[in-house]
């Protein structure tokens, strides 16, 4: 039937043809290569970090927090969290035919609410928030390995040369690598030295403060202490029957002053001091001094050890090949030796 149509209808033949010829070409010059369709996945994760935290402190000052917060948005289907050392991780799913541009807006506004809360860490970075989606997963995986190599050489060797010339081919986004050997060192922190330190430090605090003070009591007292001590031998003199103070009973009343007031002043200076003590402990400079010791604990001496240990890019240099290598700042550890000799802080004398 097709075949008589078409010789007795021969040039609407050859026109449908061309329109078809033409859809054809159309379609293949506005066809994009897409391996990976776009798709509205309802997941959202918020990321966190706090320097030197624990698990357990992550957990209490910004997963359940956090947790707690999130719940409000509307279409949440659920939540769901993973404490790590330094770092929170929030992960929220909503309803499948939730908006994740406004559901997005929500959360950032109800985040911004929590971290301007006083309860929030100050030392915690700010939360980020990243919309799951296709694009980030990797395009391409590839596997290494080196023959004659160890695994640390190997694990040295894809740092320093296979990642840098992979980030360095044109439209190349980012590299990540997994499976990678890193060096840690685990720190337990000796609370009976660290009570030890605390001990010394409030001490020579003390020792400070009690010679600071010593010093300024001392001229004063000195000067009442005379004062008392004269007016006494001149009573007693006028009880002798002297009146006027000539100049030999001057030179005698000098010399009883002087004889009476080395003691005199010895037994007047615990009270004096004493005054003294009870009228600093209520003073900021011994609230502030007080908190310096209560803060030397293990989060603290925590944080000096991370922060001791970091490094953060400083951006790139090109070889002479052309490649491009990251460049960071800060100093690591270069052997255990090196990181027991390290001076957190120094205690004065």
């Amino acid at each position: 039937m097709f075949s008589k149509f078409s010789v007795k209808k021969p040039f609407t033949v050859f026109v449908a043809i061309i329109i078809v010829i033409i859809l054809g070409v159309v379609s293949w010059t506005k066809m994009t290569v897409d391996l990976i369709p776009s798709l509205n996945l309802p997941y959202a994760v918020i990321v966190t970090t706090l320097p030197g935290a624990s698990p357990e402190e992550i957990e209490s000052t910004i997963s359940a927090p956090l947790e707690s917060t999130l719940a409000t948005i509307s279409n949440i289907d659920e939540i769901q969290s993973v404490s790590t050392n330094s770092v929170s991780m929030v992960m929220l799913q909503f309803l499948g035919d939730t908006n994740m541009d406004s559901a997005m807006i929500e959360m950032r506004e109800q985040i911004d609410m929590y971290t301007a809360m006083p309860t929030y860490p100050e030392n915690a970075g700010s939360p980020m928030i990243i919309k799951v989606n296709m694009n980030l997963l990797p395009v391409e995986v590839i596997t290494a390995s080196m023959k004659g190599m160890n695994e640390i050489e190997a694990n040295k060797y894809v740092e320093d040369k296979i990642l840098p010339e992979i980030e360095s081919v044109e439209g190349v986004a980012s590299v990540t690598a997994t499976g990678l050997l890193k060096n840690m060192v685990d720190v337990t922190i000796s609370k009976s030295k660290l009570e030890t330190l605390q001990k010394s430090i409030e001490e020579k605090l003390q020792a400070a403060v009690l010679e600071q003070i010593t010093a300024q009591v001392e001229p004063v007292v000195e000067e009442q202490v005379r004062v008392a001590v004269e007016e006494q031998v001149k009573a007693g003199l006028a009880a002798s029957g002297v009146t006027e103070i000539t100049p030999g009973y001057e030179n005698l009343l000098i010399q009883a002053v002087d004889e009476a007031l080395p003691s005199a002043v010895e037994a007047a200076m615990p009270a004096a001091i004493e005054a003294a003590l009870a009228e600093f402990e209520n003073s900021d400079d011994a609230k502030a001094m007080s908190d310096i010791t209560s803060n030397i604990n293990t989060d603290m001496i925590s944080g000096i050890l991370t922060a001791e240990n970091f490094s953060m890019p400083a951006g790139s240099v090109l070889d002479t090949a052309g490649f491009s290598y990251s460049v960071k700042v800060g100093d690591k550890y270069s052997s255990i030796d090196e990181f027991k000799q390290q001076t957190l802080f120094n205690v004065p004398n």
